[in-house]
């Protein structure tokens, strides 16, 4: 039993195409963008975006931890951290330095992870977790905690926003 229950398989080509293309378009806007702080929330719509495509491949404890790691917490300290230090100049690289850069990270850790499912001797599957039942588990042991993170970020959300409309946290108006 997976998270997509009985759904069409045709639904589901739609919806990770669809996906794919979103987290695409999104790393194509991340590189145009000379804001980082707006170009941190493409950092989180991208890595809210891989989240589904790991959520669809069946590894949605991944998944979770995915979104609330690194989209959570690691985008959110960056948006703060760079809204308390106002307007900072972005010194970009070439497009090409970039894709040549990126196929050779992506290529490493192709031939990592194929390392990695040889040397063990089977394949590695996903493991089955419902949404319900991870949902039922974090609120009903982490109720509390969830509540305050997810005030706090909100909060840190805010300030960002603000700060960063306003100029940086050094400037008065």
């Amino acid at each position: 039993m997976s998270l997509l229950g009985d759904i069409s398989v045709w639904s589901i080509y739609f919806s990770v195409t669809m996906v794919a293309l979103i987290s695409i378009l999104l790393a194509a806007l991340l590189v145009r963008e000379r804001s980082l702080v707006y170009g941190s929330f493409m950092l989180a719509g991208i890595g809210i975006s891989v989240s589904g495509l790991i959520a669809f491949l069946g590894y949605q404890i991944i998944a979770a931890a995915q979104l609330i790691v690194y989209v959570g917490a690691s985008v959110m300290l960056f948006i703060v951290s760079l809204s308390m230090l106002g307007n900072i100049k972005v010194k970009t690289m070439s497009i090409y330095k970039t894709s040549i850069i990126s196929t050779i990270a992506f290529v490493a850790f192709y031939f990592l992870i194929n390392t990695v499912e040889k040397e063990l001797g089977y394949e590695l599957g996903p493991t089955i977790v419902t949404s319900r039942t991870m949902s039922e588990f974090l609120t009903s042991e982490f109720l509390t905690q969830l509540f305050f993170i997810s005030v706090s970020a909100l909060l840190a959300l805010i300030s960002a926003i603000y700060i960063a409309k306003k100029g940086g946290a050094g400037k008065d108006e």
